[in-house]
């Protein structure tokens, strides 16, 4: 592949029209994905380079995919959570303001989007970018958008450094390209990452949090992809043996209380004193019956492979609910 080094690779359009597409054909990732891995990229590589790196951890299920390469699915979300540490309270709303602005330079707001929040414990904005390659949402329904969240209310530990790099980055790197890398500032970085055990946990506890709410099928219709993720976590043995041992159950009642204390919603989120009240244990088959053509629909259409089985989806949960099941929320 020939080309022209200029400072910013997305700056020549040409050639970073053509090296997404090679960049497809070679990983077999649909070309709209390559392209949207780059920009999300672009977030975290600004994250790595900020002077606050040291104060925020990534995490959520693109974390899964970019820094360890669990899941096959896209995410419009980067999500990062603040050690706030000893900071008062205006440092964190400070940190939130700035980090927001450095990470995404270069984006432009979508200002369309209705769910935004610029609290002072909570930032939650989406951004636009120049999609070269089309969107055709027919194809590929994930928009030409990324939604930052960076959050002072999750407890983000443990975790650990991980390496990051593009997908176009992955390409050239098995085409020996290093050159093209170097020139364009595409090299692999570092950063911290929310431990895959903890992720676990939270997932579970979202989902736990969201049955809660009056209308629990909807409610959880919107979390469908924690399921998913949950089944590539259970895939791990260490992770399948950890949902078994006391450790699991006291992560879990921990990472609860932590949890009620910081959300109000839904309604009956706070009052919950035993986990076989939440409509996903006491009902977990009825509710993934009604739940399943959601997980298709939702996850065919974000995925670049092939998805598991509603019933592998469902296997998978139920060794977690056996757990969730002896949990009491009112023995310390």
């Amino acid at each position: 592949m020939e080309h022209t080094i200029k400072d910013s690779l997305y700056l020549d359009t040409e050639l970073f029209m053509e090296l997404v597409q090679t960049s497809s054909e070679d990983l077999k990732i649909p070309i709209q994905l390559i392209e949207k891995d780059y920009h999300i990229s672009r977030i975290l590589r600004a994250l790595s380079r900020s002077s606050y790196e040291s104060k925020i951890v990534f995490k959520g299920g693109t974390s899964l995919s970019k820094a360890y390469q669990l899941i096959d699915r896209f995410s419009e979300d980067v999500d990062f959570a603040v050690i706030s540490g000893d900071m008062s309270g205006n440092q964190v709303k400070i940190l939130l303001s700035n980090l927001m602005k450095e990470v995404t330079m270069g984006l432009t707001e979508d200002n369309t989007f209705s769910d935004i929040s610029k609290g002072s414990k909570y930032r939650k904005q989406a951004f636009s970018y120049t999609a070269y390659t089309g969107f055709d949402t027919s194809v590929n329904p994930v928009p030409a958008r990324i939604i930052v969240e960076i959050s002072a209310f999750a407890n983000p530990f443990p975790y650990e450094k991980r390496m990051i790099e593009p997908f176009v980055t992955t390409y050239l790197k098995k085409q020996k390209m290093e050159d093209v890398i170097e020139k364009y500032h595409l090299e692999p970085f570092e950063l911290n990452v929310l431990s895959l055990r903890q992720t676990l946990c939270e997932k579970i506890v979202s989902l736990i949090r969201f049955s809660m709410s009056e209308q629990p099928t909807a409610s959880l219709s919107s979390k469908i992809r924690h399921f998913y993720d949950l089944n590539a976590l259970l895939n791990i043995k260490e992770l399948e043996d950890y949902v078994c041992r006391k450790e699991f159950v006291r992560d879990i009642k921990i990472l609860v209380e932590h949890d009620q204390q910081a959300f109000d919603e839904p309604l009956g989120w706070k009052d919950l004193k035993d986990i076989n009240q939440s409509p996903l244990v006491v009902d977990f088959d009825h509710l993934w019956e009604i739940l399943t053509p959601k997980y298709v629909e939702n996850l065919s259409a974000i995925a670049y492979r092939d998805i598991p089985s509603s019933n592998t989806i469902k296997a998978s949960f139920l060794k977690i609910l056996k757990s969730l099941r002896e949990i009491d929320l009112t023995n310390e």
